[in-house]
């Protein structure tokens, strides 16, 4: 299923908006759709969330962080 550009625009602003009031958060993109979204975000797809996970991830303001076990987390970037 592909992914509207303006819902990805929108979770990716309510992913960014969390980050802002949670600055140490990270969680794993099904963690971000039952603890980060609200309303309707918290219904959409994984897909979606990570496409929307990926814009912030290119724009500098997430990083991806593969764990030792494999596990796959996102976190607000950390700026120098």
């Amino acid at each position: 299923m592909a992914t509207r550009p303006d819902r990805v625009a929108t979770i990716a602003d309510a992913i960014e908006r969390y980050l802002r009031a949670h600055p140490d958060a990270a969680d794993s993109v099904e963690g971000i759709r039952l603890w980060w979204l609200t309303g309707e975000c918290a219904e959409e797809s994984p897909e979606c969330i990570r496409a929307a996970l990926e814009r912030l991830e290119a724009a500098g303001i997430v990083d991806r962080r593969t764990l030792p076990g494999g596990q796959v987390v996102y976190a607000g970037a950390r700026r120098s």
